[in-house]
């Protein structure tokens, strides 16, 4: 995952409400404090972060794809802003307007990092990013802290009471890093991606269902430091994995694709009722069975979403094949590698008449905004 970094502090407020005098726009954040949110600028291959801070302050960062942008060229303040004026000039209006108030600047190359252990059965341990480190986007250290600080504090707790490290430091180990690359897949090569809307709006939704239905309720439930039950739950982790893999291939391609542009329009993640089942399936107290349960759920549902997603993306993107049950885990928009990949064979196949996922529709664009129509077609 290569990418750079640069952030810096300014003393005074980047009020984005602001930035428009549009009626509706301004209506969709109620009382006008769309600036107390976390703000994100996003383009092809990058990234930028506004963030309100206490005392009045703002903190700018710029994240950006490697392959894409030098880091030389945003490494100082004032290349910085000659950089954002030629990217975001909108964003780079505020940000000169406050160039006499910097407060500090910071560049990072390659900030994503791996590790060859994090855990010892001899009593030592990196936790959070001394470990391994994804990407800000999403805020995954912050899980990964938490997964991380409870796998020590497990060991730590164990080793107390006398129990032999070695087959309990080696099982947290493989499972923190079976966490970490399902993130990962969500970032790497993944950038170029933000500049395309529709493509971008629908991993948004995938990412989310991702930590929702495999990071989150692992964590709230308490299952990743119960060694019996990681093991069982491990094969529904992986085929999620799997589906991952799939999926952000299914947007890169889409991206790589696409050639349709759209403006102002809004998604609200509260109408996405699929996350609804999610969040449900993780609350209250479980046993094993239960976490086995809704695992297995959850794993139908993510195949369902892949093949609702698919779908989409084939019909954006005017493709018509023949219709067929689709096989979620050989999912691509080449439709040259379809048979080959065995698309249309497998064990579990969904068809769209199948595909249940409530608030699917609630992450297409509006047809009236996209300025290139696309061909009338979906799976049915």
């Amino acid at each position: 995952h290569k990418v750079n970094a640069v952030w810096f502090r300014l003393g005074g407020r980047i009020n984005i409400q602001q930035w428009s005098d549009d009626v509706v726009w301004q209506g969709r954040v109620p009382g006008g404090e769309r600036w107390q949110s976390t703000n994100h600028l996003m383009g092809d291959g990058y990234w930028v972060w506004l963030i309100p801070l206490a005392g009045g302050a703002t903190s700018v960062g710029i994240v950006m794809d490697s392959e894409r942008y030098a880091l030389s060229d945003v490494n100082r303040f004032e290349k910085a802003l000659a950089w954002l004026e030629a990217h975001e000039p909108q964003c780079a209006a505020e940000v000169g307007r406050l160039a006499d108030r910097v407060q500090d600047f910071r560049c990072l190359r390659h900030f994503s990092h791996g590790c060859r252990q994090v855990f010892s059965a001899e009593g030592w341990c990196l936790t959070g990013e001394a470990g391994m480190f994804l990407d800000p986007l999403y805020s995954p250290g912050s899980d990964f802290i938490g997964i991380s600080n409870s796998l020590v504090a497990n060991l730590i707790e164990r080793s107390l009471d006398g129990e032999d490290m070695t087959a309990v430091a080696a099982r947290h180990e493989k499972t923190y890093r079976q966490l970490f690359e399902l993130m990962l897949m969500t970032y790497e090569k993944q950038y170029g991606i933000m500049g395309s809307c529709q493509p971008m709006m629908a991993k948004i939704g995938w990412d989310s269902a991702i930590l929702g239905t495999v990071i989150v309720p692992l964590f709230i439930q308490n299952a990743i430091v119960d060694d019996v039950l990681m093991a069982e739950l491990e094969p529904f982790v992986a085929q999620i994995g799997q589906l991952q893999a799939r999926m952000q291939l299914v947007f890169r391609q889409w991206a790589e694709l696409d050639r349709t542009e759209a403006e102002d329009f809004f998604f609200a993640i509260q109408d996405w009722g699929f996350m609804h089942q999610i969040i449900r399936n993780v609350v209250g107290e479980t046993d094993r069975a239960e976490m086995r349960r809704r695992m297995a759920e959850n794993v139908i549902l993510m195949e369902q979403l892949a093949v609702g997603m698919f779908a989409k993306a084939s019909y954006w993107l005017g493709e018509q094949r023949p219709l067929s049950p689709i096989n979620p885990y050989a999912l691509s928009l080449n439709p040259a590698e379809w048979a080959e990949e065995g698309l249309f064979a497998g064990e579990r196949l969904w068809s769209m008449d199948e595909v249940e996922v409530t608030g699917l529709d609630r992450l297409w664009l509006d047809e009236r905004t996209v300025k290139e129509p696309v061909p009338v077609w979906q799976f049915k």
